[in-house]
């Protein structure tokens, strides 16, 4: 964050203080500048740190008491005016709080997303291997998707997927899938196997996590893999949008001869040549 950017929040706070003062001072009776006051806390709530904001909640009080006492209004009128500002305060902190766990939250995805989708390496096998992944949302690194490439003994193996929400709870998912692709692409011989093994790994991991509305989480997938010789490339689409070939400059889709439905949701797989 540029110098510039990180002292708006305090101009703005500044200057919806000042603005409540000078018109509590020059405003005709009953007009006053109480709710320019009670903006200041919660500006400073939604845009600073929680010590900054609970700084400008004190201050902003002591300056509604303040102008009560110069205007000579009873202490009821004081009284409720002080309590108006405290509760908009204590209101603007619990906010500050809740953004502050949500970055927090946001932070963890992000750190642990690097770790559970690094980018392949350049050569697998006789491939050569390029990935890109561009977040639906600029400031998100992962969503719901997946990809990984592994070499194995029967040939190149990759997977790309797409669960179902974003966040944390897809992060794990994300984690799920990828671990279980890892582990049984070495030991799977054929694709339809491998796909049925990691249907397994995510409905474990959906029954330990207790959903309450199983059936409403799942993955589309689509694995490939490329034989040893890099001669063969076979499919196995789980309710993926169907990939593309690029060949001799012509292009290609792939589609599945036998649309299929994600994983987790208890059907069988479709697998062409």
């Amino acid at each position: 964050m540029s110098l510039t950017s990180a002292r708006v929040p305090w101009l703005l706070a500044g200057l919806s203080l000042v603005a409540g003062i000078v018109l509590n001072l020059v405003a005709p009776w009953p007009y006053l500048g109480l709710p320019l006051l009670a903006a200041a806390p919660l500006v400073a709530g939604a845009m600073l740190s929680f010590r900054a904001a609970t700084s400008v909640a004190c201050v902003t009080c002591a300056v509604t008491v303040g102008m009560d006492i110069y205007h000579g209004r009873e202490a009821v009128a004081l009284y409720v005016d002080l309590a108006v500002v405290g509760l908009i305060g204590a209101l603007a902190l619990a906010v500050n709080r809740l953004i502050a766990r949500q970055g927090q939250n946001l932070a963890m995805a992000r750190n642990v997303a690097e770790a559970v989708l690094p980018d392949p390496p350049t050569g697998v096998g006789p491939l050569a291997v390029s990935a890109g992944y561009t977040a639906a949302q600029a400031e998100a690194r992962i969503g719901g998707d997946l990809f990984a490439v592994q070499d194995t003994p029967y040939g190149v193996r990759m997977i790309i997927g797409d669960v179902r929400g974003k966040g944390v709870q897809a992060v794990a998912a994300v984690s799920v899938a990828i671990g279980a692709f890892r582990k049984e692409a070495e030991y799977t011989p054929t694709l339809d196997e491998l796909a049925q093994r990691l249907d397994d790994a995510l409905a474990s991991e959906a029954d330990r996590t207790a959903e309450e509305m199983p059936g409403e989480d799942f993955t589309t997938t689509l694995l490939a893999e490329v034989s040893p010789d890099g001669e063969v490339l076979t499919l196995l689409n789980r309710g993926h949008p169907a990939p593309y070939l690029v060949h001799r400059g012509e292009l290609a889709r792939l589609d599945a001869t036998v649309p299929q439905l994600p994983l987790g949701m208890d059907l069988g797989a479709c697998q062409f040549r």
